[in-house]
């Protein structure tokens, strides 16, 4: 179950629907949240940024000689990756009205 707050970051990030689907295609959480938290680790903006907070907010800890994604995550990390970049290709274009 993905909490209030961390349910609004996912969707002021364009994450939300991503994230639920893979939530609801497995039953390893823990392997989503990792994909999550590396997401975001990798590519906030500072301390305004959604992905930011949301660091704080998936419950996820890498352990100490976790340095980036672990393998049976990337293919989440993956998702995640291409439903932000789709996110901001929507934001561009609704705001450059030049196609």
């Amino acid at each position: 179950m993905i909490y209030a707050r961390l349910s609004t970051l996912l969707k002021d990030a364009g994450l939300y629907k991503a994230f639920t689907s893979i939530l609801n295609e497995t039953e390893d959480d823990i392997r989503a949240f990792a994909a999550l938290y590396w997401l975001c680790s990798h590519h906030h903006m500072g301390q305004n940024c959604p992905l930011y907070a949301i660091l704080s907010q998936c419950g996820y800890t890498p352990g100490w000689s976790e340095r980036t994604v672990p393998d049976d995550s990337l293919d989440f990390y993956d998702r995640l990756v291409a439903a932000r970049m789709e996110y901001f290709d929507r934001i561009q274009r609704n705001q450059n009205p030049i196609r």
